[in-house]
């Protein structure tokens, strides 16, 4: 009886041996096939996040532009499928927040040993574009455009025009407070060159808050602050600006002396998007970038741009005019 007992534990250590190890085996294969659904898990969130973000620099063309570039961007990072929705935060704010949902296929591998088959990845993001509300920034110059002339972003205009065809004897400049001055507005041609120079530095300026124009041509004091400014720099609009090629807002590649910042501004009593008469009261209602192409005789030509910034330093808040410099974050 002894050697048949014995030769039953043998048989049953080898039913187990191979339980053990069939268990081993599938536990080993699903871990592969979770680790490759992390992998797709993680692919989804990126083209989630990209394809919010991409359609968030588009939504100055509209909801429908939005969201269709934004599913376009999700398919380009892997995403078989997308949907993404354009919306406001409020009844107040214009169009500023895209949401996108990415899918992909899972693909099981091992994991159809055990009846797992096919099944989604998904994957969801949110993007919001706000507007820089305050900039304290070396790149504002002391130079305000009103609202009307923004429409013209990629074409060459005037900033700050010459003596024949500026109205109501403003040619563009504006009283910046600055630095040196104890943060107060310097007056005179010497105070506005040496801001337009980066000779001195300005201090906060916020949406809202009420400047003093500089009124006449300043011919002299433009050209000498735009020649130590900018100088011999050479740099190009197309290096120094990426532009979309679906018309949403660009992107600054290169910082360069020719790209500042530009108070948008009306008349701070009639809220016309006008100069007022002589040294007039704006009132500040946004920023834009302006990419400087020529100057001289105390005029300044460039390039109007909207494009997406990251500031060292500057406020951002909801986008609730028109404006030029935005900030894309992601939100969830």
């Amino acid at each position: 009886m002894a050697p048949h007992h014995y030769r039953s534990q043998r048989g049953q250590a080898a039913v187990l041996t191979i339980f053990a190890l069939t268990t081993l085996i599938g536990m080993v294969a699903l871990v592969i096939d979770v680790g490759v659904w992390r992998t797709e898990r993680g692919h989804m969130v990126n083209a989630a996040d990209a394809a919010a973000l991409a359609g968030a620099a588009n939504l100055n063309r509209g909801a429908s532009s939005a969201e269709a570039i934004a599913v376009q961007a999700a398919k380009v990072n892997g995403a078989t499928s997308a949907t993404a929705t354009a919306y406001a935060t409020s009844s107040t704010i214009g169009l500023d927040t895209v949401r996108v949902t990415t899918t992909a296929p899972g693909k099981p591998y091992f994991a159809k040993l055990f009846g797992i088959s096919g099944f989604n990845i998904t994957a969801t993001a949110t993007a919001r574009v706000y507007a820089y509300t305050g900039l304290d920034d070396a790149s504002l110059v002391p130079i305000g455009v009103t609202p009307d002339m923004l429409p013209a972003y990629g074409n060459e205009v005037d900033l700050k025009m010459s003596g024949g065809g500026c109205p109501t004897n403003n040619c563009g400049a504006l009283q910046l407070p600055y630095q040196e001055n104890g943060c107060a507005a310097g007056s005179g041609a010497s105070a506005w060159r040496d801001l337009l120079s980066e000779t001195t530095t300005p201090c906060t300026v916020n949406v809202d808050d009420v400047l003093t124009t500089a009124k006449g041509v300043t011919a002299g004091p433009s050209d000498q602050g735009m020649d130590t400014r900018i100088g011999s720099n050479g740099d190009t609009f197309d290096q120094v600006v990426r532009t979309d090629p679906n018309g949403g807002l660009s992107t600054i590649i290169k910082d360069s002396p020719r790209l500042v910042q530009v108070p948008i501004i009306v008349d701070a009593v009639t809220g016309a998007s006008a100069f007022p008469q002589g040294n007039g009261k704006v009132r500040v209602v946004g920023f834009a970038y302006f990419f400087v192409t020529t100057w001289g005789n105390g005029e300044i030509k460039g390039i109007f741009i909207q494009a997406t910034a990251n500031l060292s330093s500057g406020v951002t808040g909801p986008v609730t005019g028109q404006t030029g410099i935005y900030k894309l974050r992601l939100i969830s």
